[in-house]
């Protein structure tokens, strides 16, 4: 009896240091920021910066002169913005791509919250700046796209584009990591479940059942607590595909189209 109650206190002390071990590197977890992949070129290109409580965002602004609407995208996890200046530029809109504190030459740490703010602070300052009497999308992949439903909640737009989403990042943790009590010690939830109500009608949710970072379940329980049926559409690959893959593509062009 007493090696039992050994052996259990020992996994209870094991248990305990992994929990306090993943409340500890959760942000290496969760983010993986990266440098420019390569500074985007051309006409169509306009390098923009954003001052934010001493720390300065940079980004671009794609097709500046277009006079279709104003896209703001949020990028994943891993997500650099500067390789996807050229996919954009390709859309009859004017593309905002503005990298996350860490990632790129923006400074700062990352963060759900400052990812939250610094996007609202965008939208107040630069969107006007590119045009303000255009309709407003918001496009989010991933973690973006919990940032997007989350913007969304303080700023009208006319439209929402959810690529790869999940309930809340508790949720997510949930799923791929069961055995920790998530709830409890994830300092970023990032909860899509509360602006749900705020999205627009025009809504446009993209998901793949082979994505093994954000299941295809939870992007499904995500749709089951729509108040409004949202555009959803299934396309074939993994979480990190091109946006250009055929089955995306073509529904994101005709998103913009028609917004």
């Amino acid at each position: 009896m007493e090696t039992l109650v050994r052996l259990l206190a020992l996994v209870a002390a094991a248990y305990a240091v992994l929990c306090i071990f993943f409340y500890l590197v959760q942000d290496h977890l969760i983010f993986y920021p990266t440098g420019v992949w390569r500074e985007p070129e051309g006409a169509h290109v306009v390098l923009v910066a954003l001052e934010r409580d001493a720390v300065v965002l940079n980004g671009w602004v794609v097709n500046p002169g277009a006079t279709g609407p104003v896209l703001v995208y949020y990028g994943g996890n891993a997500e650099e913005l500067s390789r996807l200046a050229d996919v954009f530029a390709r859309l009859d809109c004017t593309t905002l791509l503005m990298n996350y504190r860490g990632y790129g030459t923006s400074e700062g740490k990352p963060s759900t919250s400052a990812f939250i703010d610094d996007a609202t602070a965008v939208l107040n300052v630069l969107v006007p700046r590119y045009g303000a009497d255009r309709p407003l999308i918001l496009f989010g992949r991933s973690i973006g796209s919990g940032v997007a439903a989350s913007v969304a909640r303080s700023v009208r737009v006319d439209g929402v584009i959810l690529m790869s989403p999940f309930r809340s990042l508790t949720h997510l943790a949930d799923r791929l990591v069961p055995w920790l009590p998530s709830r409890w010690l994830l300092r970023h939830p990032l909860d899509i479940i509360e602006a749900l109500d705020s999205l627009p009608e025009k809504t446009l949710v993209l998901y793949s059942p082979s994505d093994r970072i954000v299941p295809a379940a939870e992007s499904k329980a995500l749709l089951r607590l729509f108040p409004r049926t949202p555009r959803v559409v299934e396309f074939a690959g993994g979480h990190n595909v091109p946006l250009t893959i055929p089955e995306v593509w073509r529904e994101i062009v005709a998103f913009v189209e028609s917004t």
